[in-house]
């Protein structure tokens, strides 16, 4: 017997409305499947920030370049807290360490040096509890008021997805479309 002359081998007649709702259907599993993503990417985020809730990062401490050791380091950042506030218990601080290679200095569009000394890189601080943490941020404004701390900038770790959000929340401040932002345990505010 010959395959042409068997019903189930013939031609199979499409009907193009069941092809249609079938890409219908599929699209909407498409969008279940984005959002359930979208819920894990939210998870995700969620909980490496509260990892990061013992965590401060500072700007603007003189970086002794590659040298500097992280006990180096550490004491760098005790000696800061201990002029910011006096009460301030300096064994709250667990460890620290500058984040990134040293930098050297930048090259200016003709290939020579710039006399401007590099950007110190950031130092990473690991606290006791979130407890310290708290009572370090509350000093920012102290800090803010002396002129020889007036460049350091102590705030949260954020993740890289709050810290972008973060940012843009500052440019919206800097270009006056809200009074103020702030970020607690990981959470941004604006106030307009």
């Amino acid at each position: 017997m010959s395959s042409q002359s068997d019903p189930d081998c013939a031609p199979v007649d499409i009907d193009p409305s069941v092809i249609h709702h079938a890409t219908v259907s599929a699209g909407l599993s498409s969008l279940q499947y984005q959002q359930e993503n979208q819920s894990l990417r939210d998870d995700i985020d969620a909980l490496e920030q509260y990892g990061r809730r013992d965590l401060l990062r500072i700007n603007g401490i003189p970086d002794g370049g590659s040298s500097e050791t992280s006990e180096q380091t550490t004491e760098l950042v005790k000696e800061l807290l201990k002029s910011i506030d006096k009460s301030i218990d300096t064994n709250d601080v667990v460890r620290s360490h500058r984040i990134g290679q040293p930098r050297t200095g930048s090259d200016n569009a003709n290939g020579a040096r710039n006399s401007v000394p590099p950007r110190p890189r950031q130092v990473i601080v690991k606290l006791k509890d979130h407890f310290a943490k708290k009572r370090i941020l509350k000093c920012k404004k102290a800090m803010r008021e002396n002129r020889d701390l007036r460049y350091i900038r102590v705030n949260e770790d954020l993740t890289k997805i709050r810290n972008t959000i973060a940012f843009k929340a500052r440019q919206l401040r800097i270009e006056h479309h809200i009074r103020d932002t702030w970020t607690v345990n990981g959470k941004i505010f604006c106030e307009g």
